[in-house]
């Protein structure tokens, strides 16, 4: 009799625990979803991981404010790499600069990963990604930190005071028509004076340029490079000024999202429901359309300006080599 009891007690507490991670607690034989008071005292409460998640979903569906502050203990103190980024992915729903200045202190202990989520969470709101340049020009993260991908979407929102800071310290942003003329001079210049080679030219080109684009037929989110095979002068324009011509195919969409946050990247999926963004790290994030207040093109590429600026004339002409023999 006792081990009977004992099963029945196991069984009960398992569908408990079942039904607590949808958001649902037992009644008699109802089910009663949790109010928003059970989620927050529950929270405060131990528990075990299946059930922190669930909470976790709810607090982040429901977009509860008043838990903010627990997150912020929780991710203070994480030190397990999935369930701070479980944190991170909940904290994005909410915009208090308390949760920036938070991962702004703790990017730099973070592994790869997490601190790519970090980041994407960082330049999705336009308060926050000015912090994190800001964090930067006062030498609290280190420039290398911060991808040119980040940056060509913090570009994107238009704001003076971040685009200076870019230009400070990462690379020149330029607009007119003159400027631009003037960096194609600057790239045609180490062409003009010895020749290429193809081989280190690849290796430059894995390393720096075949995240986005494709060469072999090998992955790429941007047009592939064969198409400027023989066209020097396509290539170099395209080089320079990266969002003079835009493909459609490959133009930039910029999603504002109904809880403050901005998603950058190629529509990838478009049904009557949702819309898929590829963001810049590669990311797909469905998006329901019932949450897209606008959803408006780009008129700059994901490729920064001054790519190159770092290039000796010689890795210029290596690159520029591979670049005109690639091949299917």
């Amino acid at each position: 009799m006792n081990r009977q009891i004992a099963r029945i007690l196991l069984l009960v507490f398992v569908m408990g625990a079942g039904l607590f991670a949808f958001g649902a607690r037992a009644e008699g034989d109802k089910r009663v979803e949790l109010s928003n008071e059970d989620v927050l005292k529950r929270l405060s409460q131990t528990h075990t991981a299946d059930e922190r998640s669930g909470l976790l979903k709810l607090v982040g569906e429901r977009r509860l404010r008043e838990a903010v502050p627990i997150l912020l203990t929780w991710a203070e103190k994480e030190k397990d790499r999935g369930r701070l980024r479980e944190l991170i992915g909940v904290m994005r729903r909410f915009s208090t600069t308390r949760i920036a200045s938070l991962l702004i202190e703790r990017i730099p202990r973070m592994d790869e990963t997490t601190r790519l989520q970090a980041l994407a969470v960082m330049r999705a709101r336009l308060e926050w990604a000015q912090l994190l340049l800001e964090a930067v020009d006062l030498g609290e993260l280190e420039a290398d930190v911060v991808s040119l991908k980040d940056l060509v979407v913090i570009r994107g929102y238009d704001c003076d005071h971040c685009n200076e800071i870019i230009q400070r310290n990462w690379f020149r942003l330029r607009t007119g028509d003159d400027e631009k003329e003037a960096a194609l001079s600057r790239l045609r210049s180490p062409l003009d004076r010895g020749r290429g080679d193809p081989t280190r030219g690849r290796d430059l080109f894995a390393k720096n340029c075949a995240t986005c684009h494709r060469s072999v037929a090998k992955g790429g989110i941007a047009p592939r490079v064969v198409n400027w095979k023989g066209d020097r002068n396509a290539l170099l324009r395209a080089i320079a000024d990266p969002s003079g011509e835009i493909q459609e195919k490959y133009r930039v969409f910029q999603a504002a999202i109904d809880d403050g946050q901005y998603l950058t990247g190629f529509v990838v999926g478009n049904d009557a429901n949702t819309i898929t963004l590829m963001e810049p790290n590669g990311t797909q994030r469905k998006i329901s359309r019932t949450q897209i207040l606008d959803l408006s093109p780009m008129q700059w590429s994901f490729m920064p300006d001054g790519l190159l600026s770092e290039f000796s004339a010689q890795e210029t002409r290596d690159l520029v080599a591979f670049l005109q023999t690639a091949t299917n």
